[in-house]
């Protein structure tokens, strides 16, 4: 995929949301997430040209929920709401390896050279303690992202959205 062949349709957009359940994330800091998550799914109108899509991860990826392809009905707003009011707490921080799986969910979505403005926000206490492939060795977790993330900022393609909850977020 030639990100800086594609065109940005302004017209279309795409939220994806990665959300950060590591164990560091669990009791407040998650029910502040999963309240802002919530009011965020709930105030957005259905429409043909929205996308939402929703991640959550702590040391596993977890499965994709909405579409990056399709348009936010009543049906996916439904699915939406009940996957993240049914989140939960633990494990390690893959944060990394879930930016990672976000971008090659991505890369699946351009129709011929056309790319919906995009929106990734990553909500998490952002420390990365599952660490980084090879390819990265020697960054640090927010370094290994934002060098992976480059390509996409540059090309115009996405706009990345870190927002930090939990204990060591200021």
């Amino acid at each position: 995929l030639d990100l800086h062949a594609l065109r940005v349709d302004d017209t279309i957009h795409l939220l994806y949301l990665l959300l950060d359940v590591s164990g560091s994330m669990a009791g407040p800091a998650l029910e502040r997430l999963k309240a802002t998550v919530l009011e965020l799914l709930r105030s957005i109108p259905p429409r043909p040209d929205v996308r939402v899509a929703v991640r959550a991860f702590n040391g596993r990826i977890g499965p994709l929920w909405g579409s990056v392809r399709s348009g936010y009905g009543p049906a996916v707003r439904s699915g939406l709401i009940g996957a993240v009011t049914g989140l939960v707490g633990s494990g390690t921080t893959a944060l990394f390896a879930a930016v990672n799986r976000a971008l090659d969910d991505l890369h699946r979505v351009p129709e011929g050279n056309c790319m919906p403005m995009t929106y990734l926000v990553v909500l998490s206490d952002g420390e990365d303690n599952e660490g980084t492939s090879r390819s990265y060795a020697g960054l640090s977790g927010d370094e290994a992202v934002a060098a992976r993330m480059g390509d996409w900022r540059d090309a115009g393609v996405l706009r990345y959205l870190p927002i930090a909850y939990g204990r060591r977020s200021k």
